[in-house]
């Protein structure tokens, strides 16, 4: 009966854990205007200056961590705050936190970080290609409003621009000359603004190209894809649960014969029942320190700390 009784417990606890909610931002947290202006150099590198409104609520933050996704950045980022918000840089990896850990903020200040990555255009041919997340992704708050720039180092021809997989861009977007322009509102944690265009070549001292023609891959699962899915994920959390459920009846087992030895005046753990595990491992734990990945993330994106 016992037995039985854990294995229900440990089943009931691997269904929590399988469809439990990620771990998002802080309530009340979103940024409210996001600008970005890519200068692409004649070698395909290009320098980045990121405008960022961010919105902190009423919650008392250091400041924010912006995780370059998808770029490979040169040396290291700078950062300021017009409106005299601490900005205090480091950078690890392509990880950039700003702020201050002695002095927290709350409510609206505005960042800007400036960042050089290798590699933002390739040679195609007669043609130089260029997929850019204005937005990447990894943004665990809403972004109300954003405007982008794209200089290329000849004339630009804009080939499409999506939010999150195939959704045009709502606002038109436009090349004039050397530039490329886009504008998007309301968008989500998570979601991504991509750019593709092309420029002449000629005379330019690009790196070739080894990528497929089509741009990276970027959609959110739509109701058509979820339909073809469907019996996939449903095996796919069937495994899950049944999984974790097996997890829980060993934890529920290991913890009863924990307590038996403490009745029976066995040696005590250093890990008592008073103490707390968090999700992460110790790795987890100290590359979140170093790097300076979010605080109100759980998979260490872009968002406070």
């Amino acid at each position: 009966m016992r037995a039985a009784a854990s294995l229900a417990a440990a089943g009931t606890l691997g269904a929590a854990l399988a469809f439990a909610p990620a771990a998002s931002a802080e309530p009340g947290e979103r940024i409210s205007a996001y600008d970005v202006a890519v200068t692409i150099a004649a070698n395909g590198s290009a320098h980045v200056t990121e405008t960022i409104v961010y919105d902190f609520g009423a919650n008392d933050r250091h400041g924010i961590t912006r995780k370059v996704t998808g770029k490979k950045m040169i040396g290291k980022a700078t950062a300021s705050s017009p409106d005299g918000a601490p900005a205090g840089v480091t950078t690890t990896g392509g990880v950039i936190r700003v702020g201050d850990p002695a002095v927290t903020v709350t409510g609206k200040h505005t960042y800007v970080l400036n960042y050089d990555v290798a590699v933002a255009a390739e040679s195609r041919g007669t043609d130089a290609a260029v997929f850019w997340h204005v937005v990447d992704g990894s943004w665990d708050v809403p972004v109300a409003a954003v405007t982008g720039t794209i200089t290329a180092p000849a004339a630009a021809t804009l080939g499409s621009c999506t939010v999150s997989g195939t959704t045009p861009c709502d606002s038109a977007a436009s090349a004039d000359g050397n530039v490329v322009r886009v504008s998007q509102k309301n968008l989500v944690a998570r979601d991504v603004v991509l750019v593709a265009a092309t420029f002449p070549a000629a005379g330019l001292a690009l790196p070739t190209s080894t990528r497929p023609t089509s741009p990276p891959a970027t959609s959110r699962t739509t109701p058509a894809s979820a339909g073809s899915s469907s019996r996939t994920s449903g095996s796919s959390a069937f495994g899950w649960v049944f999984g974790l459920g097996i997890v829980g009846l060993l934890i529920v087992l290991l913890a009863s014969a924990g307590r038996g030895r403490r009745s029976g005046g066995g040696h005590h753990s250093s890990y008592d029942s008073g103490s707390t595990w968090s999700g992460s491992s110790s790795s987890d734990s100290s590359s979140s320190s170093d790097s300076g990945s979010s605080s109100s993330s759980s998979g260490g994106g872009s968002g406070s700390w």
